[in-house]
């Protein structure tokens, strides 16, 4: 969801010409890669606690 608005934000920075909303959209992606990142370093740390409990 975030890199749509993101996109959004860019396109429209580049009709409008506000460089504000172009930092907006540069921000809320690297905000979705952060959270991704975060997301799938969890998994891993789960899938790990789970096997060291197996064993």
């Amino acid at each position: 969801m975030f890199g749509v608005l993101s996109m959004l934000l860019i396109a429209s920075a580049r009709i409008t010409g506000w460089i504000i909303m172009e930092y907006a959209g540069f921000v809320s992606a690297i905000y979705t890669i952060v959270l991704i990142g975060m997301l799938i370093y969890v998994l891993i740390i789960k899938t790990k606690d789970n096997n060291s409990n197996k064993n």
